[in-house]
């Protein structure tokens, strides 16, 4: 039967997700879940992409960045009228933040 084949099982509910069933992706890990199964708890988008709570949670995936520019901003008139280094010195402001890790003290 066309509709019914199981994809896997939701990594919130554990009932099988059907091919036909509206799912959320997280970007980090790749686990899916049911979209009737999202709450604030366990799903958080951040800039654009969809996070499971465990990853959230296990990973720096949410950080600061005051100078992240969303793609949005590339095409914004207001930024246009800068001095071309000065947007440069953000975007690779904001690329040290985003590649920025953690590190424990045993490292």
């Amino acid at each position: 039967m066309l509709g019914t084949q199981i994809y896997e099982n939701c990594c919130c509910c554990s009932k099988p997700i059907r091919t036909n069933h509206p799912f959320i992706t997280c970007h980090a890990c790749n686990c899916i879940l049911h979209k009737k199964c999202r709450t604030v708890e366990n799903v958080i988008n951040f800039r654009d992409q969809t996070y499971c709570s465990v990853c959230v949670n296990n990973t720096d995936v949410v950080r600061y960045n005051p100078f992240f520019q969303a793609p949005h901003f590339a095409t914004n008139g207001l930024i246009d009228n800068e001095p071309v280094d000065y947007i440069d010195s953000l975007a690779k402001s904001s690329a040290i933040l985003e590649n920025c890790q953690s590190f424990s003290i045993h490292e």
